[in-house]
């Protein structure tokens, strides 16, 4: 990172409490914040110039709608309810916030869960990795050993694993079954 590697006191995490009021606190001081039960930050929005939209994700143990701003983040989102291990989970309810030179940074995480007792931060892979997705990770790493958190990077599944993972998640729910989904399932 330019500037060199940015340390745990110069990392902030925001969030709105369970109250709806947003805070900002040093990372060390976050480590029992529940965030996998908060609320997102913001609801997302579409990325401008990209194939994005705002779509949910569903949790079935939970029956929580998760808002993702992109399908990558709904699969990964899907794989979560996969996930036998992964209880509560929440869509973009933090924040990291720190300066460089001059200039403002921020990192939103895709996912907040717990799994098997212990507070997940979960970032999608983009397609391209960048320069600057390496530096945020880097953050993420200084700001998750502050906080104790683990790290897990998620990538979405393609293809006919995609198709499946799709099928199965409309299954759980027959209010996520979309046209043709429901005659697929009658024939297995």
């Amino acid at each position: 990172m330019p500037g060199g590697p940015v340390s745990a006191h110069e990392i902030a995490v925001c969030y709105l409490d369970r109250f709806g009021r947003q805070r900002e606190r040093p990372v060390a001081e976050v480590g029992e914040v529940a965030f996998e039960e908060l609320a997102p930050l913001e609801r997302p929005v579409p990325y401008p110039g990209r194939q994005s939209f705002v779509t949910n994700a569903w949790a079935s143990a939970t029956d929580q709608l998760l808002a993702c701003g992109s399908l990558r983040q709904q699969h990964c989102g899907m794989l979560l309810d996969r996930d036998p291990a992964v209880g509560l989970r929440s869509a973009g309810p933090m924040e990291l916030r720190w300066s460089r030179q001059g200039r403002r940074h921020r990192l939103r995480p895709a996912f907040v869960a717990l799994r098997a007792g212990q507070r997940e931060v979960i970032c999608v892979r983009p397609e391209e990795i960048t320069d600057r997705w390496q530096s945020e990770q880097d953050v993420l790493a200084v700001a998750s050993a502050a906080a104790g958190w683990q790290i897990r990077v998620m990538e979405p599944s393609t293809g006919v694993e995609l198709d499946n993972l799709k099928l199965l998640y409309a299954a759980r729910s027959p209010r996520w079954l979309t046209a043709g989904q429901d005659q697929l399932l009658e024939g297995c």
